[in-house]
């Protein structure tokens, strides 16, 4: 059964149906290409709003062409991967996958391991989790992977600084532990205390702290994991409230390059989303209220806007952090 979500995530797969045929273009001088998908969930889902159907990423990626010769697919729920393998199965009869049910932090490694005789391969993953899912253990493992290649694996990571799980810490006192020790395994260290800490302290607000955790996020990515570059996007929702950022951790200029042009894309088509949005709520509620409306024609899509270059910047030293420390 396809699941519910809004313009956001159908904005997100678009980006990675833009990008999975390109990745594989710049790739094409090799025979095989892996794709990771930690979290596949389901291969149709529906937009909450208009109820129009859109692809999951297992079949965007399947059905990317060129496309990947090797696919490993990650799925918690154990019923939802058997769903999952058996419509994959019948509509991509031709395609080489395997879908894993599990924990990804538990059960990549094994996955990985039947894909050892190809690990000189370009390898691309995604990791869509929905909180602090992904331990950095998990993001190690993935990086560690094509060792002997001039190229790690390639993260594209939704990583959920705006999300609930950082929204609902305590505006004051003592985090819980069951979330210190979430973050902890999320960022692979403790600094985020000392971003939290600046924010309990009104040193920094709401908006600060979102973005010195992406900071940290990317600057572990760089520092410690030695990734060439990170590149990060920020999803916002109809209210323009951050969501989340996707953050592209590459050593291929060729994968920044497309991500880049991707991107800057993407700048013009949300707020244009997001204008839809907020137009189809609008009238959800004059409908509510029985307002009659003397023109009821479906409003024009909204002129997307100038294309914006985005640039590169490389993270900056996490705030708090001592010249003399390491993260």
């Amino acid at each position: 059964m396809a699941r519910s979500w809004k313009f956001w995530t159908q904005g997100k797969l678009d980006l990675l149906r833009g990008y999975a045929p390109a990745f594989n273009r710049a790739s094409q001088s090799v025979k095989e290409r892996i794709y990771l998908d930690l979290m596949a969930g389901e291969p149709e889902n529906v937009n909450r709003s208009t109820g129009e159907l859109f692809d999951g990423s297992p079949v965007i990626v399947l059905s990317a062409n060129p496309g990947f010769t090797r696919h490993l697919l990650i799925e918690l729920d154990s019923q939802r991967a058997a769903d999952l393998d058996a419509y994959l199965r019948l509509r991509f009869p031709n395609k080489e996958f395997e879908v894993l049910p599990g924990d990804c932090n538990e059960v990549l490694e094994a996955g990985l391991a039947k894909l050892r005789p190809w690990r000189w391969a370009p390898t691309f993953a995604f990791l869509d989790q929905q909180a602090a899912d992904v331990n950095w253990v998990t993001l190690e493992l993935l990086a560690r992977f094509k060792r002997g290649s001039p190229y790690k694996t390639e993260l594209w990571i939704l990583f959920p600084a705006g999300m609930a799980h950082v929204r609902k810490l305590p505006k004051s006192g003592e985090v819980r532990p069951a979330d210190v020790e979430r973050l902890n395994r999320n960022f692979g260290c403790s600094h985020w205390q000392a971003i939290n800490d600046a924010f309990l302290e009104g040193q920094i607000d709401g908006a600060e702290r979102r973005e010195q955790l992406v900071n940290l996020m990317r600057w572990r990515l760089e520092k410690v994991l030695g990734y060439r570059w990170t590149l990060p996007f920020d999803v916002q929702n109809e209210r323009n409230v951050s969501l989340y950022h996707l953050i592209l951790a590459t050593d291929n200029e060729a994968g920044l390059k497309i991500m880049t042009w991707l991107y800057e894309d993407a700048m013009r088509k949300f707020p244009a989303m997001a204008e839809e949005e907020r137009h189809r709520q609008q009238r959800a509620k004059e409908d509510a209220a029985g307002i009659i409306r003397l023109f009821d024609d479906a409003p024009s899509p909204p002129a997307l806007g100038k294309r914006v270059k985005l640039a590169y910047e490389p993270p900056t030293r996490p705030l708090g952090l001592p010249d003399d420390e390491e993260c």
